[in-house]
C-alpha cells in the first residue's frame, strides 16, 4: 500500500510540473502586442462612446496608460514615453503621441487618448472698447482769456464768464451754457440757446450769443460768437469764432479756443495801438441729458 501511494503522489507531482511548464511556454510563445497593453483587446466591442479605462503598455516597460472606446470598439492603449535625461542635469519633458506632454503635468503622466480630443477649435476675439457717443442735452462751462480795447490804457484786460442773475432777485444763470440738439439721421448736433456772460477786468460786463455745430463722426466743434461789452453804459459790438474737441466718453467739450474782434465801420479810422479783440480758452460739461 505504501508503494502504491508513493506512485500516485509521484504521478500527481509530474502532472503539476507539466502544467506549469506548458503555461510558461504559452506565455513566451505569445509576445505582447506593441501598444495594446493589458487592457481590453483592440477591436473588441465597448460602450458607451468615448469611455476610457486604465491599461498598461507592455512594449513600454508596463507604463500606465489609457484606452478609449471609439466607434464601439476599444482602441490601442496610449501611454506616455519614458522620460529621458536632458542637458544640464535636468529631466527632459516627456513626449507622447509625437507631441510634448504639458510641462505642468507630473513626469510620466499620460496624454489624452485620441477619443477624448476634437479637431474643433474656437477663435476668441476681444470686443473693441466702445468709442462713446455724442450726447444731446444741457451743457455748462467756463470762458476765460484776454481782451484789448482802444479805450483801455492798461493793455489787454482779463475776461471770464461769471454766474449771475439776469434780473435783480432772479435765478442765477451759468456764465456759459447751451443746449446740444441732435439732427435726425445725421452725425451733426447743433447748439441752441448758447449764452456766455461775464466781465472784463471784473468791471465791464459782456454778453455773447453762441452758435455752432458738433460733428460727432470727427468729434470736432466749430461755431460763431456775436456779442457786446459795455463801458459806462455804452455797448460796443464784437464778433468771433470758436472751436473745440468733444470727448465722447466723458461728454465734455475740451481744448476749446475762441477769438474775437471788433468790426470797424467803413471809412473809419483804425484804432491807435493793437486792434481791438481778444482770445482765450473755454470748456463745457454735460449736466442734464
Amino acid at each position: 500500500m505504501a508503494i502504491g501511494r508513493m506512485r500516485v503522489l509521484g504521478v500527481l507531482s509530474w502532472m503539476a510540473g507539466m502544467a506549469v511548464f506548458l503555461q510558461l511556454a504559452a506565455c513566451s510563445a505569445s509576445p505582447a502586442t506593441p501598444g495594446r497593453g493589458t487592457g481590453s483587446s483592440v477591436g473588441s466591442s465597448c460602450s458607451p462612446e468615448n469611455v476610457t479605462q486604465a491599461c498598461v503598455c507592455a512594449d513600454q516597460n508596463n507604463a500606465a496608460g489609457s484606452q478609449a472606446c471609439t466607434a464601439g470598439a476599444w482602441m490601442a492603449c496610449q501611454c506616455a514615453a519614458a522620460p529621458t535625461s536632458g542637458t544640464g542635469g535636468g529631466s527632459a519633458v516627456a513626449m507622447a503621441d509625437s507631441g510634448v506632454v504639458d510641462a505642468q503635468k507630473p513626469m510620466g503622466a499620460t496624454s489624452d487618448p485620441p477619443g477624448n480630443s476634437s479637431p474643433v477649435r474656437f477663435d476668441w476675439y476681444r470686443a473693441p472698447v466702445s468709442g462713446g457717443s455724442c450726447e444731446a442735452g444741457h451743457y455748462v462751462g467756463k470762458f476765460t482769456g484776454n481782451y484789448y480795447t482802444a479805450i483801455s490804457l492798461l493793455g489787454a484786460l482779463p475776461v471770464s464768464s461769471t454766474d449771475s442773475a439776469a434780473t435783480l432777485g432772479g435765478p442765477i444763470l451759468p456764465g456759459l451754457e447751451f443746449t446740444l440738439n441732435k439732427k435726425p439721421g445725421s452725425e451733426i448736433l447743433a447748439i441752441s440757446g448758447g449764452k456766455i456772460r461775464g466781465t472784463a477786468n471784473g468791471l465791464y460786463p459782456f454778453e455773447i450769443d453762441l452758435l455752432g455745430n458738433l460733428d460727432c463722426s470727427t468729434g470736432k466743434f466749430t461755431g460763431t460768437m456775436d456779442g457786446w461789452y459795455s463801458v459806462a453804459g455804452i455797448k460796443t459790438p464784437f464778433l468771433g469764432t470758436v472751436t473745440a474737441d468733444y470727448n465722447k466718453i466723458t461728454h465734455q467739450f475740451i481744448n476749446g479756443k475762441w477769438t474775437l474782434h471788433e468790426p470797424q465801420p467803413d471809412g473809419g479810422f483804425p484804432p491807435i495801438g493793437m486792434p481791438p479783440g481778444g482770445s482765450g480758452d473755454w470748456n463745457a460739461n454735460l449736466t442734464k441729458p
